[in-house]
């Protein structure tokens, strides 16, 4: 599959290159090339936001995959933003040493090389304890690792020293996000958008929460708001459509597992369809149902089990790491709904 999106690729036929690329890593998700030549292909579509992120994935596959370093070089992704450089360049003149490790980490978080990143971060904090900034990029990588217990306590003692600090209440919301805790990412964002209308991952971060609430008329809002600040914002983008995917109204095509060649007739014929089948059964490809996911925003894709919260989430989990995110993202919705049903 990783060959043939490279025929698609040279053919000129670059949106099925990336399904057979996403069909490679689906089937072999520790295999670093689809990884990177995703990231290629997107950038060769001028689409460099999403291959930046393709290439973070290689190297998490693989730590100092060429290709993969390269392409963030390309996508300009291997230094800090102008913004980020303009806060360094204040800082230095006050913390220089502090401030030399803490360059040193942003440029291991560009590359998804977030233990060595981590590190320095921790460096760049003892040196410096009274300053916000280096709280919170150390709580941007926790967050990025997905420890969002110590990502708060550092995006916390943050806004505890700069309450005004709007990028700190966004890695604060992002830390209640992976806890849980929605209701606190909502007041976390909606506090950094009453101090900055123009952060567009704050708008994201409120409509998570909201999304997650099972507000999706308000959560889809803050994502259109994220989006007309930053086309760009790959993960607002998903999360919009995952709300409309909620909100659409119930009269399908209904089609079963076995058949996903008509579940695609169907969709380009402009059909809405929902393909339903038990998630658990042996034999589904996934590759496939992945591939479809990506391709039509609209589908949606029904279990026909009711299964308890712990089962959504080790399955939700599971297909995450084949790369079926819009499943996952869909699949965790539904045990949040699921969960608030039971109280």
């Amino acid at each position: 599959m990783n060959n043939k999106g490279l025929s698609l690729r040279r053919l000129g036929r670059p949106e099925e290159a990336l399904r057979a690329f996403d069909q490679a890593i689906s089937v072999a998700p520790d295999f670093v090339k689809p990884y990177s030549n995703k990231g290629e292909t997107l950038v060769l579509m001028d689409r460099r936001v999403e291959a930046a992120q393709w290439f973070r994935k290689a190297l998490q596959v693989e730590p100092n995959y060429p290709r993969a370093v390269q392409g963030l070089r390309q996508c300009g992704s291997m230094e800090p933003s102008k913004s980020d450089q303009e806060r360094m360049e204040r800082l230095a003149h006050d913390y220089p040493e502090a401030t030399r490790v803490a360059m040193e980490a942003v440029q291991w978080l560009a590359i998804a090389r977030f233990d060595e990143a981590l590190t320095r971060f921790n460096e760049a904090v003892r040196l410096a304890p009274s300053v916000p900034a280096f709280h919170d990029m150390k709580a941007e990588c926790l967050n990025h690792m997905g420890r969002s217990h110590e990502a708060l306590e550092h995006s916390v003692r943050a806004t505890d020293l700069d309450p005004t600090f709007v990028s700190a209440w966004v890695s604060r919301a992002w830390a209640n996000l992976g806890k849980e805790d929605f209701a606190e990412a909502l007041r976390c964002s909606e506090h950094a958008l009453s101090l900055s209308q123009n952060h567009d991952m704050a708008w994201n971060n409120a409509g998570a929460a909201l999304m997650l609430l099972g507000r999706f008329r308000e959560a889809l809002e803050r994502f259109d708001k994220a989006l007309a600040l930053n086309a760009n914002n790959v993960v607002a983008a998903e999360n919009r459509a995952a709300c409309r995917r909620q909100l659409q109204h119930h009269d399908f095509t209904v089609i079963g597992a076995d058949q996903l060649d008509l579940a695609r007739l169907a969709l380009q014929a402009g059909k809405k369809v929902a393909v339903i089948f038990d998630f658990e059964l042996p034999n589904i490809d996934w590759s496939k149902v992945i591939v479809l996911t990506q391709e039509f925003e609209a589908l949606r894709v029904i279990d026909l089990v009711d299964r308890s919260l712990e089962v959504l989430h080790a399955m939700a989990n599971r297909l995450q790491q084949q790369g079926g995110n819009r499943l996952a993202l869909d699949l965790t919705i539904r045990a949040k709904q699921k969960q608030r049903d039971s109280l």
